[in-house]
């Protein structure tokens, strides 16, 4: 397998081409099943490598953003005008943020 081909087939994967595009494309260019298989397996791979890594970078945001604001909440006092802002703005914004890691890695 060359490092060309397997580039080119992710290429192809990144600009939104589906799996049997890029199997149609392939073996019009004259390479044979074994070959054409063995690519859209690593691209597929490499893609979905891809994606959970991006799922985890947003699930240690999202933590780290829940445990500032559960740091801001002990720091502060409950009259402070800024205590709901913390409490609910922080948690929504990390809770999102840990789903969407969730739904990343997860694939759904």
């Amino acid at each position: 397998m060359e490092p060309n081909l397997l580039y080119q087939a992710m290429q192809y994967r990144v600009d939104g081409k589906s799996l049997q595009e890029i199997h149609t494309i392939l073996s019009s260019e004259g390479f044979g099943e074994d070959e054409i298989s063995d690519i859209i397996y690593h691209t597929q791979k490499v893609y979905h490598a891809k994606i959970r890594n991006h799922g985890f970078i947003a699930i240690l945001i999202g933590a780290a953003i829940l445990l500032i604001g559960f740091f801001i909440l002990l720091s502060i006092e409950f009259d402070n005008p800024y205590f709901e802002y913390v409490l609910y703005g922080l948690n929504i914004i990390g809770a999102t943020l840990v789903f969407y890691g969730l739904v990343k890695i997860l694939g759904w």
